[in-house]
């Protein structure tokens, strides 16, 4: 519970044991709501162990050449960025797969088999992409390609060669990144971002004389988005009510694509095309990718609309069926 909510005195309503997580109606406390998933945390869960679940066995296989995305969903204030990011010494999902990582590539080089790991940052702030590691007012646009898919055009893409390349990259991205105070949160992020991880790597074999090269292609997702708010508790007005707009409208736009696919009767077009968001994470929501949802909520009675909302999306995003497939030539 954040302070605000411990100020107003709210009490809490979600109970987690297990893989269940259950949320009471604050006006009527025998209706219960409960919901499974894969992994459920509470408040006294660790990062670490969040690490381990959720976003380790996606660098598996990335070093197997999947592709993976990890995105975090909620309302503002509930703990997406602290999540995906952490505090201080307290290192979140990115953090911890940076080194993660480095430790996999330092031990799996050798004369034969090598790694050229490469990320990108972006923000969509009001339906702009913005390349926060290439700041400019270049506007930036998504295409698609037969063999690399989705991807954004003359975004940048900078090689790293150890954690402290990608920490200083996090840092000058972030630095950059829209975040303003709202009622709800005192750094409330104002866009959408996604850090790319991309690995590729580069394997030679001889055998009987024959020498073959294998190259495998993966990228990792990691998106933190903005928090669905109602402009009622954050007191937003000006730039904070019209940013706060578009937040809701793409995360809309998400929730339709997320309905489409859930919904195996319906055959129809998926929209992916009404948003910014929901085109860049087209890979990840049916197609080649390997993909986590994060559903972040808060457990004051204050946010039961909120918080009931988060757990219904989440619900149903976990009915979707990705088409994974080995990026490997």
């Amino acid at each position: 519970m954040s302070s605000k909510e411990a100020q107003m005195g709210s009490r809490s309503i979600v109970k987690v044991a297990d893989q269940c997580i259950a949320i009471e109606n604050p006006n009527d406390p025998s209706d219960d709501k409960k919901f499974t998933f894969d992994y459920a945390y509470f408040t006294d869960s660790v990062q670490s162990q969040v690490y381990a679940d959720v976003a380790q066995p996606l660098v598996d296989q990335a070093f197997q050449g999947y592709n993976g995305t990890i995105f975090a969903y909620g309302q503002t204030g509930s703990g997406k960025t602290h999540t995906m990011m952490g505090t201080g010494d307290d290192h979140g999902i990115i953090p911890k797969m940076n080194e993660d990582l480095f430790r996999r590539v330092e031990a799996q080089s050798s004369d034969t088999t090598k790694f050229l790991i490469t990320v990108s940052f972006l923000e969509i702030y009001n339906e702009v992409i913005k390349d926060l590691l290439n700041p400019s007012d270049k506007v930036l646009k998504i295409r698609e390609h037969p063999d690399m898919g989705i991807y954004v055009e003359h975004l940048a893409e900078l090689v790293v060669r150890d954690p402290a390349d990608v920490t200083r990259l996090l840092d000058e991205g972030n630095k950059v990144r829209q975040v303003a105070a709202t009622q709800m949160n005192e750094r409330s992020s104002r866009s959408h971002s996604c850090f790319t991880i991309k690995i590729a790597s580069k394997r030679v074999e001889t055998l009987q004389a024959m020498t073959r090269q294998t190259m495998m292609n993966a990228k990792i997702n990691l998106v933190d988005l903005a928090g669905s708010e109602r402009a009622a508790k954050t007191g937003a007005t000006g730039d904070r009510l019209k940013e706060g707009a578009a937040i809701n409208k793409s995360l809309s736009a998400l929730g339709n694509v997320i309905n489409m696919l859930a919904d195996r009767s319906k055959k129809g077009h998926v929209p992916y095309r009404d948003s910014k968001l929901t085109r860049l994470l087209q890979e990840s929501l049916g197609g080649n990718s390997l993909t986590v949802m994060i559903a972040a909520v808060s457990p004051a009675d204050y946010n039961f609309d909120e918080s009931l909302g988060t757990l219904q999306y989440a619900n149903r995003a976990k009915s979707i069926k990705n088409a994974t497939r080995k990026n490997e030539v």
